[in-house]
C-alpha cells in the first residue's frame, strides 16, 4: 500500500504476506525474495484459499479467474493469469520478474490482428494484460490493475 514504509524487499522481512498456497503469484514472491538475497522463512506466509485469491485484479471490473500457470521466460518463468466475463470475452495478464535493468515504466499499446495488449515495468516486474476487446476498454482495465497492484 502507498501508505506502507516497504519500498523492496528487504523491508517485508519478519512481515506477514497474503498468497494463495502453491499458486503463481507464490512461485513469484519466493523469485523475489531470492533476489533480494532473502529466505522464505524471513517472511510469514498467510495462505488464502484459491477462492479467497481470485477476487485480486479484475473481479472488480466483472473479470473472473479461470486459470493461470507458469509459463518460460527468459531467465526466470513468467506468471500467466487468465480471465474471463460474463459475456465470454477473455483477457490474460502476463507478470514476470525479468525487469531489473530495464527503467522503462511507462504503459505502451501493441496491437497483433484483434488482441490488443498493454504492457509496462513496475521495479522488477513486467507486465502484460492482452485480449481481443476495444483499447479503451483494455486501457480502462490495465489503469486499474496498476492501481490496485501500486496500493
Amino acid at each position: 500500500p502507498k501508505e506502507s514504509s516497504a519500498r523492496r524487499m528487504k523491508d517485508l522481512q519478519g512481515k506477514k504476506i497474503a498468497v494463495a498456497k502453491g499458486s503463481a503469484g507464490q512461485y513469484l514472491l519466493l523469485k523475489a525474495l531470492e533476489q533480494d538475497g532473502m529466505k522464505p522463512d524471513d517472511v510469514v506466509f498467510a495462505y488464502l484459499q484459491y477462492s479467497e485469491a481470485r477476487s485480486a485484479f479484475l473481479a472488480p471490473l466483472g473479470y473472473e479467474l479461470i486459470g493461470g500457470r507458469l509459463l518460460p521466460g527468459q531467465s526466470a518463468p513468467v506468471a500467466q493469469f487468465m480471465y474471463h466475463d460474463g459475456a465470454g470475452r477473455r483477457l490474460t495478464l502476463y507478470v514476470s520478474t525479468d525487469q531489473v535493468q530495464n527503467k522503462d515504466t511507462g504503459f505502451r499499446f501493441a496491437q497483433e490482428g484483434t488482441v490488443n495488449v498493454f504492457y509496462w515495468i513496475d521495479g522488477k516486474f513486467g507486465y502484460a494484460l492482452s485480449g481481443s476487446i476495444d483499447r479503451t476498454e483494455l486501457a480502462r482495465i490495465a489503469n486499474s490493475v496498476y492501481e490496485q497492484l501500486d496500493k
